[in-house]
């Protein structure tokens, strides 16, 4: 018997097509993984994230933007990663250039 037959199956089903249920919630039989698959890009796109802001002193705030940011599109991860290693690498701004 398919489990989605049983009752909790069914219900389950019928949350989702409602959307109340998160379509990447886990199945019970474990086919669905995209909730841990989804958990894992999360926690590598962060470690990118934070990569090259090593040694920098992050609040709060900052760890929460870039927990939100690390759940983007990798295409997205990456192209800030690579937007803020050339900031890091970039000499200083001087308050003239900011005044121009």
């Amino acid at each position: 018997m398919n489990w989605t037959d049983e009752p909790l199956g069914e219900m389950l089903a019928v949350l989702r097509r409602r959307g109340q249920v998160d379509p990447m919630t886990p199945d019970r039989d474990g086919q669905v993984i995209a909730a841990e698959a989804r958990s894992r890009r999360c926690r590598t796109n962060l470690a990118l994230l934070r990569a090259p802001l090593a040694g920098l002193d992050l609040d709060t705030r900052d760890q929460a933007t870039l927990t939100w940011l690390a759940d983007r599109d990798p295409d997205a991860v990456n192209a800030i990663r690579a937007l803020l290693e050339r900031a890091r690498a970039a000499p200083p701004i001087t308050d003239r250039a900011v005044a121009d």
